[in-house]
């Protein structure tokens, strides 16, 4: 009896192990409890049944949280919800690692947080990113960021820390319009250390996080922009005031207005000022000094200078031992100027145009007369402005003699004849900006 009911009992457990996998473990155990049986008088145990919900490992802290991590994995670890918790006198790096029993993913606070210094944190019941974003605000300004699907970094940003290179990006800018140079001191500050350039190639390398990275590239891009052209003509002339009144020539200056309160508009030179001037230089009554045509970029100081160059020798130190020293002197007419474009169509133009005459004196030493003006004014595109008023009162001495005798001492001054004549000159100045072709204006 005894060897027909084991046989029948191995008989099932073999049909159970081959008709369901599922169930192979459960049925070796039947069997061998079965078998235990038999040998201790043919009693069958049935093994206990383990709890569906076994209660988790207790939490640390003071702390209580209803998550279940482990539950619908298609859950994103990011989004899972952490009952409210509170965390007194921790300091970042311990709260992290308690925040990672809780949540069952791994935050790391970096070695750019202090683990000396402690705070007092409380989050309500939230998504872990939105406690891991507070408690980053609470550790000094840091960033987290996501490694992996289950790992977080709290850092400073430090390029110093050993894990910076480990989750930042490189990438390398060369710049179209502007210089390196020119343009790193607009970046923001906080981002300045992110930030490498390189003057020979005009580059730009930026190594950062790939968000921060963004934000930088997008920084870059705005600053490096095309900047619009402004072609400036000028017309610089000297003519004597005599000769101005003789043929007429006056201003049609208006009263000067003010623009929003701020800015003083001057009229412009008419068609017939310029006409006026033009014929005074065929007649030979005014001089034209310089009429150069320059095109820079909007922003940028753009100068102008034709003249010569004087050398003057000038004695210096002990009088027995004189030193001579070449001294050069710039003389001629100058024109620095820098343009803006508004996008109602005015330019706005800092004007610092210059003329001077450098001459010896009687003493062979160097006399510079320099007319200059420096002034700012508003005007629209093809309109003419006019610099006057910068006159200059001079002594012309001419003498007129014999050959020989009018070298002869004493009694030379009866075969020449010295003669000064006085007069007043005054340069006027045209300007007429443009806005280069090819560019749009907002109307």
């Amino acid at each position: 009896m005894m060897g027909r009911t084991s046989q029948a009992i191995l008989a099932i457990a073999i049909v159970l192990v081959f008709a369901s996998p599922g169930f192979g473990q459960e049925s070796v155990a039947v069997w061998r409890g079965a078998k235990a049986g038999l040998g201790s008088g043919g009693a069958t145990k049935t093994p206990a049944t383990p709890p569906t919900n076994p209660a988790g490992p207790a939490t640390p802290g003071n702390q209580t949280n209803t998550s279940q991590p482990g539950g619908n994995q298609s859950v994103d670890p990011g989004q899972q919800i952490l009952a409210p918790n509170t965390f007194e006198d921790m300091s970042i790096p311990t709260i992290a690692a308690q925040l990672s029993l809780v949540s069952n993913v791994t935050v790391i606070a970096d070695t750019s947080i202090s683990s000396e210094q402690t705070i007092s944190f409380a989050h309500a019941e939230e998504t872990l990113e939105g406690v891991l974003k507070k408690l980053a605000l609470a550790a000094g300004g840091a960033e987290v960021i996501r490694i992996d699907a289950r790992t977080f970094l709290i850092t400073l940003l430090k390029k110093d820390s050993p894990l910076f290179f480990q989750y930042a990006e490189s990438q390398v800018y060369r710049t179209k319009n502007e210089k390196a140079e020119n343009v790193f001191p607009l970046l923001s500050k906080q981002v300045q250390d992110f930030v490498t350039v390189r003057n020979e190639t005009s580059t730009l390398m930026v190594t950062a996080p790939k968000a921060l990275l963004t934000v930088i590239m997008k920084q870059i891009e705005m600053i490096d922009r095309p900047a619009r052209q402004i072609v400036v003509e000028a017309m610089i002339t000297e003519l004597e005031v005599v000769n101005g009144s003789e043929t007429g020539f006056s201003w049609s200056w208006k009263n000067f207005a003010v623009d929003n309160g701020l800015i003083a508009q001057y009229s412009k030179a008419t068609f017939e000022d310029v006409a006026k001037l033009k014929a005074l230089i065929i007649a030979n009554k005014a001089r034209l000094r310089a009429q150069p045509r320059l095109a820079a970029f909007e922003g940028r100081m753009s100068e102008f200078f034709v003249g010569q160059e004087t050398y003057f020798s000038i004695l210096s130190g002990n009088v027995n031992f004189p030193t001579a020293q070449i001294q050069k002197i710039d003389s001629g007419v100058k024109l620095k100027f820098t343009a803006l474009v508004g996008d109602d169509g005015w330019i706005t133009l800092d004007l610092q145009p210059e003329v001077s005459d450098a001459v010896a004196n009687n003493a062979g030493n160097p006399t510079t007369t320099i007319r200059r003006a420096n002034t700012q004014v508003r005007v629209r595109s093809g309109e003419t402005i006019a610099i006057g008023g910068m006159m200059q009162d001079s002594d012309k001495r001419r003498v007129t003699k014999l050959p020989i005798l009018g070298d002869i001492p004493l009694i030379g001054e009866l075969f020449r004849q010295t003669t000064t004549e006085k007069k007043t000159t005054e340069v006027i100045m045209l300007i007429t900006p443009h806005v280069g072709q090819g560019l749009s204006l907002k109307k």
